[in-house]
């Protein structure tokens, strides 16, 4: 220490070890090149303040920030991924999954919690990307819209045929039993089905009062045929058959059951919808007498 230091002493002082900057406490974005302070970025979402790039987001994050505060519950947070089809690698899978959740914190890739959006009830589920990357949760979207696509082609297909057959026996509005000219579809009845969805979304609103108002009476109609399978056995056993039930008569008691169940467990936690899908289809009741008594006028 020379002269000139003893008289004019530092500013700024230093004893011991240089302190070491606490880890995860700044992030960089992968766009702009910008060292961002990493609570101010968990503020905005993960969107650099700077360019808007948006930065990989976890699962849970994005629950958070999609569901209300309170009520919340998580749904399997106890199960863990397990490798049930003993995959063949270079590296064992059960090692690959043991890594990956030290990595990640997590036991499984998707993260499912029951909780509120604007007080309305409801359970959202979301893929944690870090785990499968954001090719892999955008893949099994895509087999969610896949799946979704093969339902409605379904519905379409076979829904607007019921009002064909039910039009050519009388049952309904003549126009509807028509075949398209050139393609041999039921056109009308296949208009008719898109109107009416039309209708029950404005009146409806919601997704979750259409979704339940509509599969609940599907229930109702699944249960229904089940029991008729019963019920021709027992009335109509010299039938031929070329399909019959495996498991009777378990099998189909069994779906029975568990369809009055799911019914009764509709009408108790969604009262509303229940009663709107109930209401609904027993308005086809009076339409039903009504067909069938002119169609057995127009017979005689």
């Amino acid at each position: 220490m020379n002269w000139l230091t003893r008289l004019v002493p530092a500013r700024i002082r230093t004893s011991g070890a240089s302190k070491k900057v606490p880890e995860g406490l700044w992030a960089k974005c992968p766009e702009c090149k910008a060292v961002l302070y990493r609570t101010e970025l968990e503020h905005n979402l993960e969107v650099c303040p700077r360019c808007s790039h948006h930065l990989r987001i976890g699962a849970r994050q994005r629950l958070n920030a999609f569901l209300d505060a309170e009520p919340r519950q998580e749904i399997g947070a106890e199960l863990e991924a397990v490798d049930v089809h003993k995959f063949k690698d270079t590296k064992r899978y059960r090692d690959r999954l043991l890594a990956t959740q030290k990595e990640t914190a997590e036991r499984d890739a998707l993260v499912v919690y029951q909780g509120a959006l604007l007080g309305r009830p409801l359970v959202a589920a979301d893929f944690a990307t870090k785990a499968m990357g954001a090719v892999g949760a955008g893949f099994v979207a895509f087999l969610v819209m896949i799946s979704c696509l093969g339902a409605n082609n379904g519905f379409i297909f076979t829904g607007p045929r019921v009002y064909y057959a039910m039009a050519r026996e009388g049952l309904f509005l003549r126009a509807v039993g028509k075949l398209h000219p050139v393609y041999g579809t039921p056109f009308h009845s296949l208009v008719l089905q898109g109107l009416w969805a039309c209708v029950m979304v404005f009146l409806l609103g919601t997704y979750e009062e259409l979704f339940t108002s509509v599969v609940f009476v599907g229930w109702v109609f699944y249960g229904l045929a089940a029991a008729g399978v019963i019920i021709l056995r027992r009335k109509r056993p010299d039938w031929p058959r070329p399909y019959r039930c495996w498991g009777y008569p378990w099998v189909p008691v069994l779906f029975v059951l568990a369809a009055i169940a799911l019914i009764a467990n509709t009408f108790a936690t969604d009262f509303r919808s229940s009663l709107i899908g109930t209401l609904l289809t027993a308005s086809g009741v009076p339409a039903y007498w009504f067909w069938k008594r002119r169609a057995g006028s127009a017979a005689h």
